[in-house]
């Protein structure tokens, strides 16, 4: 079972998501150290365009000094 600790629990810090046997799950959630835990939809990625290459302002022929 997939629990996510709300607790310190060595060796897990509060916040940490682990999977661990149902039983010891069962343990740790009603001790309140750790709730099941739920994995948001995942949003998918923006639509992304490509940026216009930048003008290419160097000077192909400069004027000679005499």
């Amino acid at each position: 079972m997939t629990i996510e600790f709300i607790q310190h629990h060595t060796p897990y810090a509060k916040g940490d998501i682990a999977g661990v046997p149902d039983e010891e799950a069962k343990a740790l959630i009603e001790q309140e150290v750790a709730r099941a835990y739920k994995q948001a939809a995942v949003r998918p990625e923006p639509e992304t365009k490509d940026a216009p290459a930048p003008e290419n302002k160097m000077v192909k022929s400069a004027p000679q000094k005499k």
